[in-house]
Parts: C-alpha cells; sequence; structure tokens
C-alpha cells in the first residue's frame, strides 16, 4: 500500500520460479545493509570475500565511536562491586579486565557477538547511525578511561550488500550482473514449479545471540511446528537464544486482556438508511459483526484484522421498525475473546429519531420520538461478566 508498491510487485512478477543454485541446491543468499567495501566469507565457496568499491555509498564504510568503560561494565554484567579497567577484542571473544576494592585485577572473557548484542541494546547510538555497533566486524581497544570501538560496514558483510547492490544498479549492472559479483558467479535459474524445493528457509539477524523485532503493524508468532504461540500481535519482541532453543520474551503489556472499551450502534435518520457501530479495541484482533435486522434477516460484516483504537462498520437499513440485534466479535488468538450485544429500537414504519452521544455520559434522545438503545462500556474491570466475556474453547 506504500508509494511504488506497484515497483515491488513488479520485481516479484518479473523473478517468479527463478532461483540461485549450487549443486542443484538453493544457495544460502546472505546479505547484510553494508560490507565496508570488501565483503566477509562465508565458509561457502560461493560466499567468497570481494572487494566492492561501489558500497562506499553506504556512508557506513568506516565508523569509530567512544564509549566510557563504566557504561561497558554492565554489558558485560560486571558488578558494581567491581571496576572495568580495560577491554580488548581477541577473535570470537572480548577480553574484559576488572579490578576489585582490594586492587586485585583479573581477566575474563564474553562472546564478542553477545557483547554486540548486550551493547545495541544499552549503548545509544551516535549521530547518523541507528545502532551502537553496526557490524560484526569491529575492534574493541582501552584508552584511558575509555573503550574506542571501531568497524567498518552495518551487518555481518557476508554476502550482498544492499548499498553496493543499489550502486551498482545505479551503475547500470543488471539484476544478474549484481547476483553474480556476490554469489561466486552464479546467475539466476529458471525452474518449473514442481521442480522447486518444497522449503526455503529463511533467516533474520543471521548469527546473532539476540534479536529485538519491531514489525510496522501486526504479526503471528508460531513455533517450529506450525502452532500458533500467540494471537495477533504487536510491539518490540526480543528473541535470543537459550540452552533449551529460542527464548521469546513479549512487550510488556501483552499479558493485558483484550477489551473493546466502547461499543455504540448509532442509529440512523430513516429506515431506508444503514445505521453505523462503532467501537474501541485495546489491542488489535479479528473482528466480525454479526446482526439480526427488525425484520428478521441475519447477516455478517465479514472477518478482517481491526487494529487497535476506534473502528465503525455500516449495517443494512433496518428496513422496519421492531429490534435491532448485533454482536461485536474480537478475536485477539488463543484465550483472548470478547463479544459486545447491542440493540437499537426502531420506532414507526419510515423514521428512526436522531440520538447524540456523549463519550461515556448519558443519550441524549431527539425531541420528535422515542429511541431505546443499548450502549455498552466494556473495561477491564467488566471483563469478569461471563455474559459479555468468554474463552473459546
Amino acid at each position: 500500500t506504500r508509494a511504488s508498491a506497484d515497483r515491488w510487485a513488479a520485481a516479484v512478477d518479473d523473478t517468479a520460479g527463478q532461483v540461485l543454485l549450487s549443486g542443484g541446491e538453493p544457495i544460502l543468499a546472505m546479505y547484510s545493509a553494508s560490507n565496508g567495501g570488501r565483503s566477509v566469507p562465508g565458509g561457502k565457496p560461493y560466499l567468497r570475500a570481494v572487494n566492492d568499491p561501489d558500497d562506499a555509498r553506504s556512508g557506513v564504510g568506516r565508523w569509530r565511536q567512544t564509549v566510557p568503560l563504566s557504561a561497558l561494565a554492565p554489558v558485560l554484567n560486571v558488578p558494581p562491586s567491581l571496576t572495568l579497567i580495560g577491554v580488548s577484542r581477541r577473535g570470537a571473544s572480548v577480553v574484559f579486565a576488572v579490578r576489585d576494592a582490594n586492587g586485585v585485577a583479573t581477566e575474563h572473557r564474553a562472546g564478542a557477538e553477545d557483547f554486540r548484542a548486550r551493547a545495541n541494546g544499552s549503548l545509544g547510538a551516535p549521530p547518523g547511525r541507528s545502532i551502537a555497533i553496526p557490524s560484526a566486524g569491529y575492534s574493541l581497544e582501552t584508552a584511558g578511561n575509555n573503550a574506542v570501538i571501531e568497524g567498518r560496514g552495518l551487518g555481518h558483510g557476508i554476502g550482498m550488500s544492499q548499498w553496493g547492490a543499489k550502486a551498482k544498479a545505479q551503475r547500470g549492472a543488471s539484476a544478474a550482473d549484481i547476483l553474480a559479483a556476490y554469489y561466486g558467479g552464479i546467475r539466476p535459474s529458471t525452474m518449473p514449479p514442481e521442480q522447486l524445493p518444497a522449503t526455503i528457509r529463511v533467516a533474520v539477524a543471521y548469527g546473532r545471540g539476540v534479536v529485538t523485532v519491531r514489525p510496522e503493524r501486526y504479526f503471528r508468532v508460531v513455533g517450529g511446528s506450525g502452532a500458533e504461540l500467540g494471537g495477533i500481535e504487536v510491539g518490540r519482541w526480543r528473541v535470543e537464544r537459550a540452552p533449551e532453543g529460542v527464548r521469546v520474551a513479549p512487550p510488556e503489556g501483552r499479558a493485558e486482556p483484550l477489551a473493546i472499551r466502547t461499543a455504540i450502534l448509532e442509529p440512523a435518520e430513516r429506515v431506508t438508511e444503514p445505521p453505523v457501530v462503532h467501537y474501541d479495541l485495546t489491542a488489535p484482533a479479528v473482528v466480525t459483526v454479526r446482526y439480526v435486522t427488525p425484520t428478521g434477516r441475519p447477516g455478517t460484516v465479514p472477518a478482517q484484522v481491526v487494529d487497535a483504537g476506534g473502528a465503525s462498520h455500516p449495517l443494512p437499513s433496518p428496513g422496519s421498525g421492531g429490534d435491532y440485534r448485533v454482536v461485536i466479535e474480537a478475536d485477539g488468538g488463543p484465550g483472548r475473546f470478547v463479544a459486545v450485544p447491542l440493540e437499537l429500537q426502531v420506532e414507526g414504519p419510515s423514521r428512526i429519531t436522531s440520538a447524540t452521544f456523549g463519550g461515556s455520559g448519558p443519550v441524549g434522545v431527539g425531541r420528535t420520538g422515542v429511541v431505546g438503545l443499548a450502549l455498552l462500556l466494556v473495561t477491564g474491570m467488566a471483563l469478569a461478566a461471563h455474559h459479555v466475556v468468554g474463552r473459546r474453547p
């Protein structure tokens, strides 16, 4: 739905059925934002180090940051009773020295990638960068009471550079040429659907121990077996390696029950015009609105994902006087379901008297007739009412 989205759709259509193959199998097509001018070997014949002067367009080809040692102490889990006195990078480890209250110094080690993940979650980023340590290829040394962190690129630097690929395209290189430059000369092959691999795995933040995920809208969390672990989710989620596999930590407040804070059935002027149902969700949910008009005609507003906040749906016209019954059903996932019934009494064969609403205050009724309106305000306190809220089996 964004501007220029048609270009994305065209790219998908134009590359349908195309794959990069090595030995008849899809390659591990790793990529990062920037490689700093030279890609990093990735342990595969087609993931070798190549010079990439086009990556200079990235603006993060080289970077440097000075951080007080005291700011790194909590990153390295140094307790307050000890003082961090030095840090350095040695291969896959960060070596750091601490001194106790008696002046005795000891040396310890931490994983270089785990240190980077923890630092990016704790340290502020300098101007022009989104995170403190943007790539795995960094150096670390002590300078007085500070630590100097230097590096190049953004990401792991293996395979394709997104900035480098962009610069190559702007120079006129084709998509096939760009891929071949980064993946050992391999160019796309077109395969019929029946020959394509049944599964192609996609990895995010490859090689990192901790990742914070924050999609723009909503998503679902599923386990390796495909079983849903949550409902329609939003917010910042922390994913980290754990001895038993992967630990996923939801954002604060995620355990709060789903609720419809306000639900109103707004009448129309005449029975030939549609009323409108308004409601306010505390979290995204799949919403279905079921209704029965005064003529006895049942119907459903098709289920759709609705964001947190206010929403409205027009309903069919009443057709005649009588009771107009509506139920709003919101399903936010396993164990998070709420249903709110509403009822509007339509008076007279042709006209419905207008009504005004003052939020959660009293309902005002027009002078030309009488309107009966059920207005339910559902809050977290009201969730215990079993006739309003149920839990699906």
